[in-house]
């Protein structure tokens, strides 16, 4: 899915992509079968608890492997008074921790970058 109606507009066409809008939230709508998740400067914007949710989710229906790309660093980052509108209240540390909690492994990619995967 695709939240940005213009990068949906301007992506290149490919068979295997389609950016589609959603409707409604990830967590209350029917999901197409998958296995791999690319979540690519989202979990910034969501708090903590949303993001539980969400992989509880994606596990649910059969995603194995998750692609996270997220400008937070290792400890929590206060947003408040940023201009941006990022809002996650942990850092890399406890994210990693949250998702080998849900059997998955890890590989850093770089410093932004994780792969994980079951």
């Amino acid at each position: 899915f695709e939240i940005c109606r213009l990068a949906i507009f301007n992506s290149k066409k490919h068979n295997n992509y389609c950016g589609l809008h959603p409707s409604d939230w990830v967590w209350n709508i029917p999901l197409p079968k998958s296995d791999l998740c690319v979540l690519a400067h989202v979990l910034e914007h969501m708090k903590i608890l949303q993001v539980i949710q969400l992989m509880k989710r994606l596990l649910n229906i059969g995603v194995k492997n998750f692609y996270v790309e997220c400008p937070i660093k290792d400890e929590p980052t206060n947003w408040f008074g940023r201009k941006n509108s990022h809002v996650i209240e942990c850092g890399w540390y406890d994210l990693d921790r949250f998702m080998l909690s849900l059997g998955l492994k890890n590989i850093k990619i770089d410093p932004l970058v994780r792969f994980y995967y079951s």
